[in-house]
């Protein structure tokens, strides 16, 4: 959850000023939304795919065999969390 509130945060600063700057250009907008809406993907992609890779060794390095069970789990909740399910 970390990473994700501090893309968030870092994002937010970036792309408001962005589109503020053009809100009342319609097409510009509309290209600098799709932007900053493929930028957060991407993002969001950097963020998830190691967790959902990694995310179950990590549990069962951190804590032990008797998280075993947790490791599918938290694949899951790796590819959960850029859809907003975690939330």
């Amino acid at each position: 959850m970390a990473p994700s509130m501090m893309v968030i945060k870092v994002t937010s600063s970036l792309f408001l000023p962005l589109l503020s700057k053009v809100q009342d250009l319609r097409v510009q907008f509309d290209q600098r939304y799709l932007s900053c809406c493929q930028a957060l993907s991407l993002m969001a992609a950097a963020i998830s795919i190691p967790f959902m890779v990694s995310g179950g060794w990590l549990v069962i390095l951190i804590y032990g065999q008797k998280y075993v069970a947790a490791e599918s789990f938290v694949g899951w909740l790796g590819a959960s969390g850029p859809c907003g399910f975690s939330a």
